[in-house]
């Protein structure tokens, strides 16, 4: 393989009105097999090109610059691809960077489109960022969309929209809001800010927080925190963190009962397993409304503590 001779070319073109003094300059090359047609353009491995722009290097073999300024294919890319954008830099084999401003592509397979500052880093791949500014994907198959300072950490995470959120369990999913932490596997942030789902050990797949403020969901299958301030779905007294188990509304309610349990909105209430009680709801301040016993009779209670027969 020979390298290709340094070469540089000028047009010039008087006939055009609008831009009497287009030029295009042709530089220096190093490598094999490339083509390069552009302004301080660097060719350094086999059948790479670059199209167009400025200041535009390809150290990857098969990979293309196309337009764009000061954008870079790594010796480690190959199959490539950095089209438009200022900037940008691909670390990794079938990996694209496209537009943007300053963003890195560091998984295999992975993409950064439009946005500045964005990353993609090891070991993700399949990894895509879409726009949005100082994201980063770390989790394999993940994604950011848009937002800013969020963060994809957990396998199959997503995050859209919002700031500094996290995802750090397998599909966990935050859709907007600010500084909210998931860290429970198939589980859903909705907006709001600072709440968390997952802190613990407890099983807290398929639960959701929607809006509110510092909502805490560290225990129950299939729990719901909807709106609040400070309210809390949390282990019982023997750590299983039943399921099915909601707070609506309210704040500062803490909900450690047995299964479909349930506060609705007040504030400061607390729900404990009680023997033989579950799906008890709570309404108001310091409230409580009924139970089902072991003898399956239905009661409304005040005080939580079982009647008299």
């Amino acid at each position: 393989m020979g390298d290709l001779d340094s070469k540089k070319f000028v047009q010039s073109s008087s006939q055009n009105q609008e831009c009497p003094n287009f030029s295009t300059i042709v530089s220096t090359s190093i490598g094999s097999h490339g083509i390069l047609h552009g302004f301080n353009a660097t060719l350094t491995d086999r059948y790479a090109a670059v199209i167009g722009g400025s200041n535009n290097r390809v150290d990857g073999a098969y990979g293309v610059a196309i337009a764009g300024n000061g954008n870079t294919l790594s010796d480690g890319a190959l199959y490539a691809v950095a089209a438009g954008g200022r900037d940008n830099v691909v670390y990794a084999d079938y990996a694209a960077a496209i537009s943007g401003l300053r963003s890195l592509v560091a998984g295999e397979y992975s993409a950064a489109i439009s946005g500045n500052d964005n990353w993609i880093a090891p070991p993700a791949i399949y990894a895509a960022s879409l726009a949005g500014k100082d994201n980063t994907v770390i989790g394999p198959r993940s994604a950011t969309v848009a937002g800013a300072n969020n963060i994809a950490i957990g396998e199959r995470s997503l995050l859209l929209g919002g700031e500094a959120n996290e995802a750090t369990a397998i599909d966990a999913v935050v859709l907007g809001g600010v500084r909210n932490y998931n860290d429970g596997n198939r589980t859903v942030i909705v907006g709001g800010e600072e709440n968390q789902i997952g802190t613990d050990s407890t099983d807290t797949r398929y639960s959701v927080i929607v809006g509110g403020r510092f909502g805490i969901l560290n225990a129950g299958y299939c729990g719901l925190i909807a709106g609040g301030l400070g309210n809390s779905l949390v282990p019982d007294t023997f750590n299983e963190g039943f399921q099915t188990r909601s707070i609506f509304g309210g704040g500062g309610n803490t909900n450690a009962g047995k299964e479909s349990s349930t506060i609705l909105g007040g504030s400061y209430n607390s729900l404990n397993v009680r023997p033989g009680a579950s799906r008890d709801v709570s309404i108001g301040t310091n409230s409580f409304l009924g139970s089902i016993r072991t003898d399956n009779t239905q009661n409304i209670r005040v005080t939580g503590e079982l009647e008299e027969e």
